[in-house]
């Protein structure tokens, strides 16, 4: 009876709900529970990785987006009459400007990826503002404005009664018509600022000389409604009441100082002084008055 009850127990031990073998049985199923946990998890960090390299829908966080603009400076390089030269130097977080945007007095001149630019065809002594736009690989946009002022043009109004030029200068009059001053002269005190009323020069004896323009000119337009007049390099009478050319002796083709006088300076002379008047359009005569 005793073996009896001992073998029940050392079966129920081994075998029954909380046995040997059942105990066994539950440590084996969580170890291959375990097992398969821990391989789905991997292959959940897997495809996610690979997810995200091939640029997936959802490759979680990633870099922050550039909303920074950059920052412009602006440096005013060579300035002409006519041009103004300039450099914007942008600098952004990036460290990459795509392209910029070149304004003059508001409106838009150039776009370029070179930050350099130049203002061309613009009017002496005139102030400009110069406005730079500088846009990132993110399209930020930055930007900074600046005024500059081309080189003011001596005209005659500046320079009369002033000191005699070292050589000879091209100046304009208030109207832009150009005049040729001769190395050692200067214009008088007395002179007019317009070709229309008489540009007078001297030199250091007094000697005094006025310009005559040839070809086109501009005048008043109180004196011709046109604003301009053309003179025509001829011989021409002088009368009170106006001038007329002298038919059939135009100096286009021959001039005589002294009439028929075929060894006068003036005659061995006359084509450089045809030259000088058409390319400079004009010449001087002397200026003289008349007593009682």
């Amino acid at each position: 009876m005793i073996i009896v009850i001992l073998a029940s127990v050392t079966i129920a031990g081994t075998f029954g709900e909380n046995g040997i073998i059942r105990q066994a049985e539950l440590a084996r199923d969580l170890a291959s529970n375990s097992t398969i946990a821990e391989a789905e998890e991997m292959n959940a960090m897997v495809d996610e990785y690979a997810n995200i390299m091939s640029g997936g829908e959802n490759p979680g966080p990633g870099p922050e987006e550039d909303k920074t603009p950059p920052t412009v400076e602006i440096v005013v390089g060579e300035i002409t009459e006519k041009s103004i030269a300039i450099t914007a130097n942008a600098t952004d977080d990036s460290g990459k400007i795509a392209s910029y945007k070149y304004y003059l007095n508001g409106t838009e001149k150039g776009t370029d990826i070179a930050n350099t630019y130049t203002f061309d065809g613009l009017t002496a002594g005139t102030e400009y503002t110069i406005k730079v736009e500088a846009f990132d690989k993110a399209n930020n946009k930055g930007e900074n404005s600046t005024k500059a002022s081309t080189i003011k043009k001596d005209t005659i109004a500046d320079i009369i009664g002033g000191d005699k030029v070292k050589d000879n200068t091209e100046i304009e009059d208030d109207l832009g018509n150009k005049v040729w001053i001769p190395g050692g002269f200067g214009v008088a005190g007395d002179s007019a600022t317009k070709v229309e009323g008489g540009i007078v020069i001297e030199d250091n004896n007094g000697n005094q000389f006025v310009w005559i323009p040839v070809g086109e000119y501009k005048l008043s337009t109180a004196i011709n409604a046109t604003g301009k007049l053309t003179n025509e390099l001829s011989r021409r009478t002088f009368t009170e009441s106006g001038s007329t050319e002298v038919d059939g002796d135009s100096v286009i083709e021959i001039y005589f100082y002294g009439e028929g006088n075929d060894n006068s300076v003036a005659k061995n002379q006359i084509g450089t002084f045809k030259n000088s008047a058409i390319t400079k359009g004009g010449f001087y005569i002397g200026r003289f008055e008349q007593g009682t």
